[in-house]
């Protein structure tokens, strides 16, 4: 039996730094009860010890865990771009599938990659990750992989003039 949800007005003190705080100061395990320090004394410590070790702590916990690691990553980035996709439209503007492995987020005026080089980005999670911090700007669409190549293939003709 899972338990109970505490009430977000609860207190706790944290055994590091001595001071009593509500509960959403705290990091919470799977079954949401808390988790040790603060999550103020809980990053102070996880900074001083990757000073100390120069990060060697980390980096061998990810080389022993390589696969966790990718996995989550792979998930961070599948949630990013459902997020995208719920912002800019779940299906694609001109044939209207919905795939989402198969859609993708399309500059409008065909500045792509002025914009890359511009932001430096390369990489759709990154990119995905800018539109999010830039609170969503207008200019960008949905579409799927066929029709954003067959926009780009018009772009050139018409630059050649065909």
């Amino acid at each position: 039996m899972p338990a109970p949800t505490p009430s977000p007005t609860t207190t706790m003190t944290c055994p590091s730094c001595k001071i009593g705080k509500l509960l959403s100061a705290f990091y919470l395990t799977r079954n949401l009860t808390p988790n040790g320090w603060c999550k103020e004394c809980e990053k102070a410590a996880r900074r001083q010890r990757y000073a100390d070790t120069n990060g060697a702590v980390d980096r061998e916990w990810r080389n022993r865990n390589q696969g966790a690691v990718n996995e989550t990553a792979r998930r961070s980035r599948a949630r990013r771009k459902i997020e995208v996709l719920h912002k800019y439209g779940e299906a694609c503007t001109d044939c209207g599938i919905d795939d989402a492995e198969v859609l993708a987020i399309d500059h409008i005026n065909d500045d792509g990659a002025a914009h890359r080089r511009i932001t430096g980005m390369g990489s759709s999670s990154a990119f995905y990750a800018w539109l999010k911090k830039n609170e969503w700007p207008e200019g960008f669409q949905t579409l799927c992989l066929n029709c954003n190549h067959k926009k780009y293939l018009r772009s050139l003709r018409t630059k050649r003039g065909e």
